[in-house]
């Protein structure tokens, strides 16, 4: 049964959504998302403070009350339903039911271990258990910052591109143009006897010792 302050709570949730459907098209998918987490991390150790010196500071109740309702906040903003969104973007059609069920998986997966977990440590912790969940939300904020790019108005082909972009700095590209063709009855073939390719300047000492 819910009470009137849970009531009040599903309600301020359900408006901060509503305001995150409305910006999401127009901010992009990693600002919400890396902001999300970062204020979440933030009003975590917000909650840590408050909690260490709420016995000599009378106003710190009223600073952890804050920060929960900053976590919430910060939740809806991002974290609640971008990530959903964001599978259909990063995956093609074929693999999108498997990375649904993967996701989906580790999303009670998560939410089972954290509500099993959480009461021993506070336990064992105190008050400074709320940096555990502050330490994974910074890094799911930098992960997202440093890995995870815009899908916002862009095509799988060109997500997928920006991932292997890394990959095609560090690796040579052999393209049609480095590969010399000759004429066999009238259609291009490969020439077997002497195929040359060209091949960037650190690479070509190495290459020469090997021939």
């Amino acid at each position: 049964m819910d009470t009137p302050t849970s009531t009040q709570f599903h309600l301020f949730a359900t408006n901060v959504k509503d305001c995150a459907c409305f910006t999401v098209e127009k901010l992009g998918r990693r600002p919400l998302v890396i902001g999300g987490f970062s204020f979440m991390g933030f009003c975590c150790a917000g909650i840590t403070l408050a909690l260490v010196f709420q016995a000599r500071i009378a106003w710190m109740r009223y600073v952890s009350v804050a920060c929960v309702i900053g976590i919430i906040a910060g939740f809806c903003i991002g974290p609640a339903g971008i990530p959903f969104i964001m599978t259909g973007e990063l995956f093609k059609q074929s693999h999108r039911p498997a990375a649904y069920i993967v996701g989906g998986t580790l999303n009670w997966l998560s939410n089972f271990t954290v509500g099993f977990v959480f009461p021993f440590l506070q336990m064992s912790a105190g008050a400074f258990s709320y940096m555990v969940f502050c330490g994974v939300c910074v890094f799911v904020a930098a992960y997202v910052y440093f890995i995870i790019p815009e899908t916002k108005n862009k095509t799988f082909m060109e997500i997928s591109q920006m991932f292997s972009t890394a990959n095609t700095k560090s690796t040579p590209i052999i393209t049609v143009d480095d590969v010399k063709l000759r004429k066999m009855n009238g259609y291009g073939a490969l020439d077997s006897s002497s195929i040359e390719v060209s091949l960037p300047e650190n690479l070509k000492g190495p290459m020469d010792s090997i021939s």
